[in-house]
């Protein structure tokens, strides 16, 4: 028997965390997401960071303005513009929440459409699967530092994605891609995609909660926008009060008490877990198909596609994330920017360092001895002498390029694309790393730039110092080009 939402509420209303709770509120701007964030709002009674992001100002500023007043004059309600379908527009806003929140105790995933046809986005993405996969594993792996750095003091840290967990199907591992597959096919995969999500992140970062949620039937507008006329008719026929349809499903009102109770009580630890309607936990034994092999393989491949236009940092894994700790800076400074230097190391017993700058050539012999990795004088990318796994300290580059110092430079140089494949090339190498927020390896340590910024200042005048960069001297602290 279903708990009545009477003694939901009474419960939901027990909720008084010691600290100032930040929740971000991802599609919180309507349906389900919306009903979860006045819930919240009301229960905390306005004294909370809520982040709403969405496409509609107008539909959050309403909302906003309809949360109780804080008491506590250090909380605040704002609301971040963002088309979720492009994965370049959730980094833009994941980098601003970052900016305003070191940390992050809620994180509520519910953008979604209904549509029967594919409709590739500008990155050449299913806009379908982009909302109810990529985009929400994007802000994730994005937001993940704010909420480690929430678990390090002690504060709860917890991420639910609302889609249809209990209702999944076998994936296919050579389509991951969801390219071939039917559409049936598709809508059966997707829920095992989220619960593969939800494993793979608890796996790296076990101490945060993980919530893949199954709503049922609620009153949305979500289908009312809908490409396809009959889903349109029969979202008008559920939501509207003149149709006798409109008693069946549930009231988002109720499902966003009980969505609340699922991620606020139900999901009492850290780990993966699937709930229901109710927020009651339903484990795995309707529609789960996970295992570690359709894990590994569907993290990879999100990576691959989640990582068109990467950022350089350097990042931690979770098990050395509470103990970094400085390494002595390293500094390049370049007079001719004739040679690019790129050198990484991995589960190294001394010192871990990236390094991506421009050199001298007199300046070579000195990088190499510093750096201790396979060089190669004069190389071109088909023949980088490059493999991670022959190496504790992975190889070090020395690139040619093709820029005006390059005088008296022999054999072929490299391009800037040639470098972003070697890079990238790397990148899928490090699948399975998760990063921390570093300064950047650019001429400004106050912004993360992109791989395009970053080339364009190592192979073109003016000279370049690396800047310093915080480093930890473990052993199991991983450099991440993401």
């Amino acid at each position: 028997m279903s708990p009545s939402i009477s003694a939901i509420r009474a419960h939901n209303a027990g909720f008084s965390p010691s600290y100032l709770p930040v929740a971000v509120f991802v599609g919180g701007t309507s349906g389900i997401g919306r009903s979860i964030a006045e819930a919240f709002a009301r229960h905390t009674k306005g004294n909370a960071h809520i982040v709403l992001v969405g496409r509609s100002r107008s539909a959050a500023e309403s909302i906003i303005t309809s949360f109780p007043s804080p008491s506590n004059p250090n909380a605040k309600h704002e609301f971040i513009q963002c088309d979720v379908t492009l994965l370049k527009n959730v980094r833009q806003a994941t980098r601003s929440i970052l900016e305003r929140h070191s940390k992050i105790n809620l994180l509520i995933l519910s953008p979604g459409v209904l549509s029967m046809v594919r409709e590739d986005t500008e990155e050449g993405i299913d806009r379908s699967v982009a909302l109810v996969y990529y985009s929400r594993w994007t802000f994730i792996h994005e937001l993940l530092p704010a909420m480690v750095r929430a678990t390090e003091d002690g504060e709860d840290a917890k991420v639910l994605s609302i889609l249809s967990a209990g209702n999944g199907g076998n994936i296919d591992l050579d389509d991951l891609g969801l390219r071939n597959s039917s559409l049936t096919a598709a809508v059966r995969s997707i829920p095992t995609y989220n619960d593969l999500m939800m494993e793979g992140f608890a796996h790296r970062f076990p101490s945060i909660t993980f919530i893949h949620s199954y709503p049922g039937w609620v009153r949305t507008p979500l289908g009312l926008d809908s490409p396809n006329i009959l889903i349109r008719v029969l979202a008008f026929l559920s939501t509207s009060r003149l149709s006798p349809l409109s008693y069946i499903p549930m009231s988002p009102e109720d499902c966003g008490e009980y969505q609340l109770h699922g991620i606020l009580h139900s999901a009492s630890r850290a780990g993966a877990w699937r709930i229901g309607k109710y927020g009651d936990d339903i484990g795995k034994e309707r529609g789960y198909y996970c295992s570690d092999e359709a894990r590994e393989k569907l993290w990879n491949h999100t990576v691959q596609v989640t990582a068109k236009n990467p950022t350089l940092r350097l990042g931690l894994d979770s098990s050395s994330v509470t103990r970094r700790r400085l390494i002595r800076p390293y500094f390049t400074y370049s007079t001719f920017p004739s040679l690019i230097v790129l050198s990484f190391s991995i589960r190294c017993g001394g010192p871990n360092r990236i390094v991506l700058c421009s050199v001298r050539n007199v300046q070579v012999g000195m990088r190499l001895q510093v750096l201790r990795g396979r060089t190669s004088s004069s190389t071109h990318m088909g023949a980088v002498p490059f493999d991670i796994r022959e190496s504790s300290h992975a190889n070090m580059l020395i690139l040619p390029t093709d820029s005006p110092g390059r005088r008296g430079m022999k054999g072929e140089t490299v391009s800037q694309r040639s470098i972003r494949e070697i890079i990238s090339t790397l990148m899928s190498s490090h699948h399975d790393l998760m990063q921390e927020p570093s300064q950047s390896l650019s001429a400004s340590p106050q912004s993360d730039v992109t791989l395009d910024e970053t080339l364009a200042c190592l192979t073109n005048p003016p000279p370049l110092a690396l800047k310093r960069c915080p480093q930890s001297s473990l052993p199991d602290v991983y450099p991440y080009l993401y």
